[in-house]
């Protein structure tokens, strides 16, 4: 059995949760809540000493980061491919998922967020602006990107979801909540919604979560 230790709005949660999906996993989900400070907890910090969601547990095994998660994943178990055997497809597809986790979604995690509040005094409007200009920065390279390497693709390097969808997913939704106007987007709303077709992104939404919250 797979433990997934997880929050439903963290964005490095949903990739996990949407990778174990795709890979037809089946997993028990120790729900944390970082509203709460439960990552900041004695017993939750032996387990990851960074204090963050996601951890996947698996034949006593404990992993961090949403990333080596996955790839660990695909590699142990290659039923259902996460990423492309083709050497040029899997670094683009790396290269998007990257671009992501590393460059757009930090500038809105919680712990950031709380920083601006605590440290600086900034509004929930400036909170929100700082997030939102992050992810359209970021969100218009991507675009470029996915629209000149693969203009035909129904997903962002394939016709297939790979790692570059598991992360693109989680941070449109993150974009939609900080009242981005996705339509300057196209291709990569066409993409969010194709995946959102599929049963393993739909059982991954926030929504769906036991310890979702309004």
């Amino acid at each position: 059995m797979i433990e997934l230790y997880t929050y439903f709005r963290s964005s490095a949660s949903y990739r996990v949760r949407i990778a174990l999906n795709l890979k037809k996993f089946n997993y028990q989900n120790h729900y944390v809540n970082l509203k709460e400070g439960e990552q900041l907890q004695a017993d939750f910090a032996k387990l990851n000493p960074q204090k963050l969601v996601p951890v996947c547990v698996m034949d006593k095994k404990t992993i961090t980061q949403s990333l080596a998660i996955i790839e660990y994943l695909d590699e142990i178990y290659p039923d259902n491919k996460i990423l492309p055997d083709d050497a040029f497809l899997k670094a683009q597809a790396r290269s998007i998922a990257y671009s992501i986790a590393c460059e757009i979604q930090p500038f809105g995690n919680v712990k950031t967020l709380q920083y601006l509040k605590n440290n600086f005094a900034a509004s929930d409007d400036q909170i929100k602006a700082w997030a939102a200009d992050w992810i359209k920065n970021g969100f218009n390279s991507l675009e470029k990107q996915i629209t000149e390497l693969f203009p035909q693709t129904t997903f962002c390097c394939s016709n297939l979801p790979t790692l570059a969808d598991i992360c693109l997913v989680p941070q449109v939704y993150n974009a939609l909540r900080f009242g981005i106007e996705m339509h300057q987007f196209p291709r990569i709303m066409a993409i969010y919604q194709a995946c959102n077709q599929l049963s393993a992104f739909q059982k991954a939404a926030p929504e769906v979560q036991d310890d979702y919250q309004v």
